[in-house]
């Protein structure tokens, strides 16, 4: 069931580093915007505008912590335009125009994300076809970071997970996803955490 939401985890994640929250860089990295997260699956709970939101912070900090980005500034203008970019993700899974977007953000990248595969395949017990099933997961989550004028870079992260049949995927408390609490939450977060690792791999080869 969808839940009413309030656009916060990208403004946490300004608030954090407004506070020192996160690892001093010594150098001088890019301001960074996270501007869209679609949903390209057939499983409806990634169309909950707070799970975009959850995963655009994931993506945010997994950015960050390469040391070579830095959120955009924290205004109101700023934060509103981002949140009504991930709405429009989310509702019609608009694609952005790079240009216009970095230059109303005042950012030099941008990036998004793409939930591109859910597959689910149930495994019966021993006691019978609905006793304690379980549930194995299977998700792709694809990330996209354009820099300035240069070619886009694209790069897949895949993971897996098990979890009951009538299980959640997520925990939601105080309007915030809780991913390290769940099965499906962990799975995400190693998605993500790959497809930004082998990005950068690729780029350094390059």
């Amino acid at each position: 069931m969808l839940m009413k939401v309030r656009i916060v985890p990208v403004l946490l994640f300004l608030a954090m580093l407004a506070c020192g929250s996160f690892p001093a860089y010594a150098g001088s990295p890019g301001r960074l915007a996270i501007v869209s997260v679609s949903n390209e699956t057939e499983e409806p709970e990634f169309n909950n505008l707070l799970i975009a939101q959850g995963i655009a912070s994931l993506v945010a900090q997994e950015f960050y912590d390469t040391g070579r980005f830095v959120p955009v500034e924290d205004n109101p203008e700023i934060t509103k335009r981002i949140s009504d970019l991930m709405t429009l993700s989310v509702t019609d899974r608009k694609q952005v125009d790079s240009t216009a977007i970095r230059k109303q953000l005042g950012c030099e990248a941008i990036a998004y994300a793409r939930v591109k595969r859910f597959s689910k395949s149930r495994m019966r017990g021993f006691a019978g076809p609905f006793s304690g099933s379980n549930v194995n997961i299977e998700m792709d989550v694809e990330v996209t970071l354009q820099e300035g004028e240069r070619i886009a870079l694209t790069s897949m992260g895949s993971s897996t997970a098990t979890t009951k049949a009538r299980g959640i995927l997520f925990e939601v408390r105080n309007d915030k996803i809780h991913f390290d609490k769940t099965s499906v939450g962990l799975a995400t977060q190693d998605a993500v955490r790959q497809a930004i690792k082998k990005m950068f791999e690729k780029k350094e080869d390059q």
